[in-house]
């Protein structure tokens, strides 16, 4: 028979507004609408921002501060500086953009930005903003997420050796860096608009943490 999902396995649907109560605008992690009164996430500094003089968005990116990181923000994904004069090329070549890859180079080491993608974020982020935001399926027993419920099973079958129910995967909204193989991995992370004001949701979102760490290291 199939093992019943954990006690502390991540079900965030509790706290989080799922695909049919949301807008599909607020699906962009750009700027969620409020859910309700109280405090939110929004109270929490912008996570994108233009260099002085305006460069980055006459190319159409921004920089995110808390990935140090070039975002497009046509795609909404993760821009290496050495692949930013490309990207524009190929994926954005009717906008007609010419980008000095030095002048590139100079803003990357000037803002501290990363030369290869960040290490995939732990779970439970509160959202990146300019990063899309999709409704995924988790893993029961790790922090691993996918797009549909019949990789989750694989996933449990390969990385943990147990047979789950597809009705009994639990579900969040996720992120993921960019689509390139080494950054494809998608994250579970918690919409900025959402306030988690009550004790027992911070007490639970604890539990989930410890409870996968311990699996992890175990």
């Amino acid at each position: 028979s199939s093992p019943k999902t954990p006690l502390y396995s991540p079900k965030p649907t509790t706290f989080m507004l799922s695909p049919s109560q949301a807008s599909v605008a607020s699906r962009l992690s750009i700027d969620p609408p409020k859910v309700f009164q109280g405090p939110t996430f929004e109270q929490t500094p912008p996570d994108l921002y233009d260099v002085p003089e305006g460069t980055l968005s006459t190319w159409g990116f921004l920089i995110n501060r808390r990935l140090k990181c070039f975002i497009c923000m046509s795609c909404h994904i993760v821009i290496l500086p050495s692949h930013l004069p490309s990207h524009i090329t190929k994926k954005h070549k009717d906008t007609c953009i010419s980008v000095d890859k030095s002048r590139v180079q100079e803003i990357a080491h000037q803002e501290g930005l990363l030369s290869s993608y960040p290490d995939t974020p732990v779970f439970d982020q509160i959202e990146f903003q300019g990063l899309g935001r999709s409704w995924g399926h988790c893993c029961p027993f790790c922090p691993a997420m996918y797009s549909r419920s019949k990789d989750v099973l694989a996933h449990c079958r390969e990385a943990h050796d147990l047979e789950v129910e597809a009705e009994d995967l639990p579900s969040a909204w996720m992120q993921r860096l960019s689509e390139a193989p080494q950054a494809k991995a998608w994250f579970r992370i918690i919409p900025r608009s959402l306030a988690l004001c009550s004790p027992s949701a911070n007490y639970l979102i604890s539990l989930r943490k410890e409870f996968i760490g311990e699996k992890l290291r175990g």
